[in-house]
């Protein structure tokens, strides 16, 4: 069988057959191997001596590891490997709006199995991983405009979530002017503001 090196065999078993002096060998695979490729035989002939040796090598079959991007966008090309040999997948190429790259799943609903480019062995059959996301979080920061109080206040938000509960925020001083209309002294007030709820991420 072909070692993973795909260079060298290894001895998985042998036999003996029967055969007369100058004519071609029988020799044919006797088992199959999942993984591995059953060769054709070229026949040798047979040697006086009893000194002919019929090799059957086995070769690593090659199979398909396809990319799911899982609601991210952009293409990725699979990727062919030998069944059994450890290889580097190859690096992520998907994005996703408000969304990091945070490795590859085996299944649409599973768990991170792999991190970004990291060694995979495929078994004896295609395969697909799918695309892992974790949502950004960015610094917002909050004015109380022109408030009496000093200062803003900074929080995280994470995207394509609610924000985070915010305290109210300093109150703007009540302004207070002088207007004459239709002879009349009237007072304008300005009432404190208050901060609205907030998201951050697409529009839907």
């Amino acid at each position: 069988l072909q070692n993973t090196d795909l260079a060298t065999y290894t001895l998985s078993d042998e036999y003996t057959q029967a055969g007369t002096t100058g004519e071609a060998t029988a020799a044919a695979a006797k088992t199959s191997y999942a993984g591995f490729v059953i060769p054709s035989v070229t026949q040798e002939t047979i040697a006086a001596d009893g000194s002919t040796v019929e090799e059957i090598k086995y070769h690593r079959n090659t199979y398909t590891l396809s990319f799911d991007k899982h609601d991210g966008t952009g293409t990725m090309e699979s990727q062919t490997l030998y069944y059994g040999v450890s290889t580097a997948i190859k690096p992520n190429e998907f994005t996703r709006t408000g969304y990091s790259f945070a490795g590859w799943a085996t299944s649409s609903t599973g768990e991170k199995s792999y991190n970004n480019a990291a060694s995979y062995t495929i078994g004896s059959d295609n395969a697909t991983l799918y695309a892992l996301w974790s949502p950004n979080t960015y610094a917002v920061t909050l004015s109380a405009n022109d408030a009496t109080e000093a200062g803003t206040a900074t929080v995280t938000a994470t995207y394509d979530s609610n924000m985070p509960s915010i305290a109210k925020l300093p109150a703007r001083e009540t302004a207070h002017s002088t207007t004459r209309l239709r002879g009349r002294a009237h007072v304008l007030g300005i009432s404190p503001q208050t901060p609205r709820s907030m998201r951050i991420g697409r529009r839907k």
